[in-house]
């Protein structure tokens, strides 16, 4: 099940970016299939709304 826009941009507050070399495993289906096919992970969010309030 794929959702959203299936781009994965790099983080721009990491200090380092890494790239996957795919030459190496090329022959590794199955490997490749699981970069493609990534779980859609949930983060459980309690805030009760987006504006934050200092006093």
């Amino acid at each position: 099940m794929l959702h959203g826009s299936n781009l994965d941009p790099p983080n721009r507050f990491d200090r380092l970016h890494r790239e996957v070399d795919l030459e190496q495993v090329e022959w590794d289906q199955e490997y490749r299939n699981k970069l493609a096919n990534r779980k859609i992970e949930y983060f459980e969010d309690a805030s009760k709304s987006i504006v934050s309030e200092n006093h």
